[in-house]
């Protein structure tokens, strides 16, 4: 009706449902980049309630459709709409679209954790896509194919991917996509602990952001400058770069990029403070996600608010809250959602005195990513799940090789950790004092005060 009486030169109502539908579509992807999937998927409602949809808009509602659902982590919502999507390039050959379905296709395959299926559907993907020569979506393509690498562990070829897509969005003139291809790189050097190289890139990509006025971009830059920061040991300069990205983006409204926020100063919490301050930070950010239709993120707080419980030794806290967030009657292989809960559940098993069912739950876990018992966090998990069973040897070694790892990346934090428990399996030893002291040491050092007093109460309690 408003167009109608704004634009008398429309005479019929198909011709102004269609014009009305392109102008929502706009508004659609306009809150897509804004991260406002409720303001996004209203619009899109009110596209998808429109009269006769001619057939090239109703491709494009269906790629927004999938754009959001993407980007949000409704695997299921997504896998519906790709579906629509991928019966009607298979009904009208003229609709440019395969490429997207196959695109979107490969995202679902990467969400769900099959990162080869996902970088075979990118690459048909882009085989699809050089008939179209669009530089843009290519340079997209390519970003996620250095994604996937990435979790495959092959760094190298992510790199070659991710300045792939940095050099096309060059072309472009893309300033905000230049600054992602720049803070995926920012982000793979930092693994390498190539710290200098990412601080340059993450630097880069904050200029970009600026002089684009991307203030979402720039929101995500600072908050990976803090991770950077944080990876350095640099704890006071992670925690001002945290605030300074919910500063900005609750300034412009940025719910899910608020949740991003708190979930690092959860963690910070966790290290510098208290489990109470950390738990108040991880349920800030988990009512973001849930806000804002992210429920994945929504998820990854349950995991760590279940962890922070299991920390204040609240273990029967803990275990309710698990059987609210994620019921163990169910298939703990069903789904991405429930494995995420089966560490919490294995923790939750030590602190019970149930080694011996805490290792199947390890056997199992590790069969769904058998990377994480070489990870640092896996190698002290094991540990702890090796003393649970009596077997303090084979703790004490693979803490040790821990302990050199951490030390030789210079991980401060990881490393006062371990050499706690080193120190908590002999405290009466010269080696487990020893390992105390210098834990003790590291966390004053680090700042952090929660866990200095945790390591007084180890090393008192021997006293005494």
């Amino acid at each position: 009706m408003f167009l109608r009486q704004k634009t008398p030169w429309i005479k019929d109502h198909e011709t102004a449902s269609l014009v009305r539908g392109w102008v929502l579509l706009n508004q659609a992807l306009v809150h897509i980049t804004a991260s406002d999937s409720g303001q996004a998927g209203e619009k899109l409602d009110q596209i998808g309630a429109l009269p006769g949809m001619p057939a090239g808009l109703k491709a494009e509602y269906f790629l927004a459709r999938c754009n959001l659902y993407n980007q949000f982590n409704c695997l299921e919502e997504l896998k519906q709409c790709l579906s629509g999507l991928e019966t009607m390039a298979r009904t009208d050959a003229t609709l440019p679209v395969r490429a997207q379905c196959l695109y979107y296709r490969a995202s679902m395959e990467a969400s769900g954790g099959d990162y080869q299926k996902a970088a075979a559907f990118y690459l048909e993907a882009l085989r699809t896509q050089e008939i179209r020569n669009d530089r843009d979506f290519t340079a997209e393509i390519y970003n996620d194919l250095g994604f996937c690498s990435n979790r495959m562990g092959n760094s190298s070829q992510a790199e070659e991917y991710y300045k792939i897509s940095l050099r096309l969005r060059k072309e472009t003139g893309n300033l905000a996509g230049q600054a992602e291809s720049l803070n995926n790189l920012g982000l793979l050097y930092m693994k390498a602990g190539r710290f200098q190289q990412s601080e340059e890139s993450l630097r880069e990509a904050y200029d970009l952001e600026t002089m684009a006025g991307d203030r979402i971009g720039e929101g995500y830059t600072l908050l990976n400058q803090g991770v950077l920061a944080y990876s350095r040991s640099q704890f006071s300069t992670a925690h001002k770069h945290y605030h300074r990205a919910l500063e900005l983006r609750t300034s412009i409204g940025d719910t899910l990029g608020q949740g991003y926020c708190y979930t690092q100063l959860a963690h910070l919490s966790l290290l510098l403070e208290t489990p109470e301050a950390a738990q108040q930070n991880a349920e800030l950010a988990r009512d973001c996600f849930a806000s804002s239709g992210e429920a994945y993120g929504a998820s990854k707080m349950d995991v760590l608010l279940c962890n922070i419980l299991l920390e204040r030794s609240q273990t029967e806290k803990a275990g309710e809250y698990l059987d609210k967030v994620a019921p163990s009657g169910k298939d703990q292989k069903a789904s991405r959602h429930d494995q995420m809960f089966m560490i919490p559940r294995l923790k939750l098993a030590l602190a019970g005195g149930r080694p011996e069912q805490a290792e199947k739950m390890w056997r199992e876990y590790l069969e769904h990513d058998p990377g994480y018992s070489k990870s640092l966090e896996g190698m002290q998990l094991h540990g702890e799940l090796l003393c649970g069973l009596g077997r303090n040897d084979q703790a004490r070694e693979i803490w040790h090789q821990a302990l050199a790892r951490a030390s030789e990346k210079v991980l401060l934090c990881e490393k006062a950790k371990i050499l706690l428990c080193l120190g908590g399996l002999e405290p009466e030893t010269k080696a487990g004092k020893d390992a105390l002291n210098e834990a003790l040491g590291l966390f004053k050092n680090i700042g952090a005060p929660y866990w200095e007093r945790k390591t007084k109460k180890i090393m008192n309690r021997e006293a005494t």
